[in-house]
């Protein structure tokens, strides 16, 4: 096996003082629902989806997994009225906002109302364009994050935290 997944987990707590995997993570802040004996994976999850809920760190700047201003509550698990290119949409609109707010998932993006905009033809959308393809915002994209987002609707609370919610 592979030293990547350590190596990774090193990197990230020399920079992060709380690193844990993504279902540890799902376990410390979800309330469990009473229908589901596998939360947060299920006998029925295929094996990519087992690696992705296994392999993905989540690194915190603070030191409790808690949730702040929650006094140690679990968020409820909900089923999602959105999609995951929403929510993406919507975080990079919202940094977008800022003068200069460097995030990794606004990399590649423009805000569509910036002057000399010169956006792909057809890649804009809800104020947001794209110039260049960044591979983040395509793995959010991705069937795992979809389905992980189908399941636990909460999920873009903490996935796409931007600066100003984390406050």
């Amino acid at each position: 096996m592979s030293s990547t997944p350590r190596i990774t987990t090193l990197i990230l707590q020399s920079y992060y003082p709380t690193v844990r995997d993504l279902r540890s993570y799902l376990l410390e802040v979800l309330e469990p629902p009473t229908t589901s004996s596998g939360f947060p994976l299920l006998a029925t999850d295929s094996e990519h989806f087992k690696a992705f809920i296994s392999g993905t760190q989540v690194a915190l700047m603070r030191r409790s997994v808690s949730l702040p201003g929650r006094g140690g509550s679990r968020l409820k698990v909900e089923e999602p009225m959105v999609h995951m290119r929403d929510i993406i949409d919507r975080a990079q609109e919202k940094l977008m906002c800022k003068k200069k707010a460097p995030n990794i998932i606004t990399a590649g993006y423009r805000s569509a109302y910036d002057k000399g905009n010169h956006r792909k033809p057809g890649m804009a959308r809800l104020g947001v364009s794209n110039y260049f393809v960044n591979t983040i915002v395509t793995a959010l994209q991705g069937p795992e994050w979809e389905r992980l987002l189908k399941r636990q609707a909460y999920t873009h609370s903490f996935v796409l935290q931007t600066p100003s919610d984390n406050s």
